[in-house]
């Protein structure tokens, strides 16, 4: 690898037992043109699912991978699950993309099945950051909080992820304030969703104040444009929320905030980095990973 050791990021992914971080992986290199159109994933989604269920009820692994016709490469950045029967583990699997002509991000996937602790753990020194995938619907889960301890002991930046407002039954503000209860976070929303369950049609980012609206039948088409007039009072204090959670760990920002000016969005951007390098603060993001609609500045 030519690059600066300094222009490499090693991220985590993990939350969930279901392949949503794939999903997140492909969206980015659709963004940064590695890759020119979407995987149909949806049966691989389905297999994934069986997969972890008949490692649940101990069938032999072998035959299961064999009856459920998984390969290596069912999509371009699935872990490739080669499981070491001298061992009884699986082993974590890297892919690689550039962001922004700068940054060489390198996501390691990893065993989301908690019996496989000892792999992550392993995998974990390798780390700089970790996103930590929240269901939108199910909210704080036992996986969840397992995994945000592991990122919690290896000191690691993170951020949040909620998955699945497009499902029935997707609370977002419920889950955000689980995550501030169940896990401790001082966190705050960096974004407010433009509809939810099947009315979810984008995205408004709090800290430019821009609305990103998902097109295409895998919202793989990524249209800027105003934030709609009747979420002005929504977005407004959403993004006074933000910014009072973070100057709470930012006397930089708290100064600010005193101030008469308005915050603006460079200063609000830098606060937020600060903090979430020194892991004071943990932002919070949405999207749905099964229909790609995930942030564009997630990473």
């Amino acid at each position: 690898m030519s690059e600066p050791m300094k222009q490499i990021r090693n991220i985590w992914i993990s939350g969930l037992l279901d392949p949503s971080k794939v999903r997140m992986t492909e969206r980015y290199w659709l963004y940064t043109g590695d890759l020119e159109q979407m995987e149909e994933a949806r049966k691989q989604v389905l297999k994934s699912e069986k997969y972890y269920e008949s490692f649940v009820k101990q069938e032999s692994w072998k035959s299961t991978r064999r009856d459920l016709n998984l390969k290596e490469g069912d999509s371009h950045s699935h872990c490739k699950w080669i499981y070491n029967p001298t061992s009884d583990s699986i082993p974590a699997d890297v892919t690689f993309f550039n962001w922004r002509k700068h940054y060489k991000m390198s996501v390691i996937d990893t065993p989301a099945c908690v019996d496989f602790t000892p792999e992550v753990d392993n995998a974990l020194r390798a780390f700089d950051a970790a996103v930590l995938v929240l269901s939108g619907v199910d909210g704080v889960q036992d996986q969840s909080i397992a995994v945000d301890k592991q990122m919690v002991t290896y000191q690691l930046p993170r951020l949040v992820f909620i998955d699945n407002l497009d499902h029935k039954g997707a609370n977002l503000w419920e889950v955000v304030n689980q995550a501030r209860s169940k896990l401790q976070h001082h966190s705050a929303a960096m974004q407010v969703p433009i509809g939810l369950e099947y009315n979810f049609k984008g995205l408004v980012d709090l800290v430019q104040l821009k609305a990103y609206f998902f097109h295409g039948s895998n919202g793989e088409k990524v249209v800027v444009g105003e934030v709609p007039g009747y979420m002005d009072a929504l977005v407004s204090g959403k993004r006074r929320e933000l910014i009072k959670t973070v100057s709470e760990v930012d006397d930089k920002l708290a100064e600010a905030f005193g101030g008469d000016k308005p915050i603006s969005a460079a200063d609000l951007e830098e606060a937020v980095r600060r903090t979430t390098i020194a892991r004071k603060f943990i932002p919070v993001f949405m999207g749905s990973a099964f229909k790609y609609k995930v942030p564009v500045e997630l990473p």
